[in-house]
């Protein structure tokens, strides 16, 4: 009933009244709440048989492709991840492609050019969720550009370059345990619907590294959240570390 009548999804996607409005960019997290609503909404139609919520899960997800989520560019790495506080126009990213990497350090302020690869690794595997229910192939396409990025900025030794990356491609905060249990779940649940062995050899590599970097023993550490600043202790980075894992546990065991 909130979702419905509180946030305007009763009648569709309305950005205006579901979200606050910045001077410069809607604080809208990347489209990441509204898949989550649309998640729960496509859930409820499934468990109770429920054709208007699924007509209003579909409306949300329609409401969120048209948005400028995911970058369409090639000549940048970020190259199909999604933003956290999106553009308003094609104008107002080529001005934010073109601003100077800010040089902040408590991971929020003067963020608005950068990439927060936990919102793509999240957002892609409930794009790639909701593909399984609805068998909608531009949602399995998107979720696919953003596990592609993922494999573009992981190293050999299957880290990630970093936690945050400025859209042109230079590296903002370091790689953490939680941008890359993320990135673990996005390309396991990409090897389990395509079946393509480079998502899960990636996947593999990315658990690897983490395991032994920070979550080996006495080593055990939450460095890094989702607000990616170093040394950072956060519940959201384990609660991470816990989906992302038993996600390739179910393509591995």
């Amino acid at each position: 009933e909130w979702a419905h009548f509180e946030l305007g999804w009763y009648n569709g996607f309305d950005e205006k009244k579901a979200h606050i409005q910045r001077k410069r960019q809607s604080l809208d997290w990347g489209g990441n709440w509204d898949l989550w609503i649309a998640h729960a909404f496509k859930n409820y139609s499934k468990i109770k048989n429920n054709q208007f919520a699924q007509t209003i899960s579909n409306k949300i997800i329609n409401g969120v492709k048209k948005q400028m989520w995911q970058i369409k560019d090639d000549t940048t790495i970020c190259n199909g991840a999604f933003w956290m506080f999106r553009p308003m126009n094609e104008n107002h990213y080529l001005e934010l492609k073109q601003k100077k990497q800010p040089n902040d350090k408590i991971g929020f302020i003067g963020t608005s050019s950068d990439i927060w690869v936990c919102q793509t690794g999240k957002i892609g595997w409930l794009l790639a969720d909701l593909y399984e229910s609805y068998k909608d192939k531009e949602l399995l396409q998107m979720a696919k550009k953003a596990g592609n990025f993922m494999l573009r900025i992981q190293k050999k030794d299957g880290n990630l370059i970093a936690g945050r990356i400025h859209v042109k491609g230079s590296p903002v905060y370091p790689s953490n345990l939680a941008c890359n249990s993320t990135a673990i779940l996005l390309l396991s649940k990409l090897y389990k619907i395509t079946g393509d062995k480079t998502y899960k050899e990636a996947s593999i590599k990315c658990a690897d590294y983490s395991i032994d970097h920070w979550l080996s023993g006495g080593e055990y550490r939450m460095y890094g959240g989702e607000w990616d600043v170093p040394g950072n202790i956060s519940s959201s980075t384990a609660s991470y570390a816990s989906w992302g894992f038993s996600e390739l546990f179910e393509i591995t065991k």
